[in-house]
């Protein structure tokens, strides 16, 4: 089989370029550093690769013969899908799912629902709650670990396959920020209304995990690459403050009944209403 991946977009350009850093970083994490330790084998090694490099291949693979954005679309949607998931969780299975959903978008039988964001839940229910599969690779497993600030900033925490470093994130929002078409209001609003909101019920509910619920490294990773799709999140600039708003607000509460799926399930609601918020904001104009 030929393999040609045409990437005349500058937007998921970048966006592939923004991931690259975060990629190579899970592997160090996920990958050598636990080969390092003795802790997987050599092959094991290789993993965080193989998550959105087979996520990837999967979504060219299902929209290849369709419209070359919609095949780099999905390309894009496997790769981040891939990057998120538990390194633990079975490869052939998550990827066997992850072809039957995107048949599914192509198809056309889940119109309502954003091919990236349903997918996340869908597979990370599955994998997290049903599987009951831990999100600590094998060397957090074995080697129980107090986690400091710096680690949890600069990635040295539990988390999915790639997404770990919240500093790699943020570097990734000020490298789309540059771009025209990325939606940074949304991604900025996101996490500005979580912070305030997740101290808000702190200061009402005191608990521990103040710090691992500011520094979650998956609601950064999802407000900032999940969040904004180019298709599937408003387009009127007060609308996409509004939505991003709504989806910090809603992650603060998700998170402490899931902490691991809280911002996927407030993307995944809130843009089920992007017509609503785009529509708010004209009547917002039009006063």
């Amino acid at each position: 089989m030929k393999f040609h991946f045409n990437f005349d977009y500058s937007y998921q350009n970048l966006l592939f370029f923004a991931l690259c850093p975060l990629v190579f970083y899970g592997f160090y994490k996920n990958g050598i550093l636990p080969y390092l330790q003795k802790d997987v084998s050599f092959l094991e090694m290789f993993r965080p690769i193989l998550f959105p490099g087979c996520g990837f291949f999967i979504g060219w693979l299902v929209m290849k013969d369709n419209k070359k954005k919609n095949t780099i679309n999905f390309a894009l949607y496997g790769f981040l899908i891939g990057m998120i998931l538990p390194i633990k969780s079975n490869l052939w299975i998550t990827m066997f799912f992850l072809f039957f959903l995107f048949l599914l978008f192509r198809m056309k039988k889940m119109k309502k629902f954003s091919p990236l964001i349903f997918s996340s839940v869908f597979l990370l229910f599955l994998i997290n709650v049903v599987g009951k599969i831990p999100f600590e690779n094998q060397s957090e497993i074995t080697h129980q670990t107090i986690y400091t600030i710096s680690d949890i900033f600069f990635g040295r925490n539990v988390g999915g396959v790639c997404n770990t470093s919240i500093l790699l994130a943020l570097f990734g929002l000020i490298f789309l920020s540059f771009d025209y078409y990325y939606k940074k209001e949304i991604p900025i609003s996101i996490l500005i209304s979580y912070t305030i909101f997740v101290l808000f019920l702190e200061f009402l509910f005191p608990s521990k995990d103040l710090l691992r619920n500011l520094l979650n490294s998956s609601t950064i990773f999802a407000s900032i690459f999940l969040a904004g799709d180019m298709e599937y999140s408003p387009y009127m600039e007060k609308g996409k403050i509004l939505y991003g708003v709504a989806i910090g607000l809603s992650a603060a509460f998700w998170n402490r009944i899931t902490f691991s799926l809280g911002i996927y399930i407030a993307i995944c609601f809130a843009s089920l209403f992007i017509d609503f918020f785009d529509n708010f904001a004209i009547q917002l104009e039009k006063k």
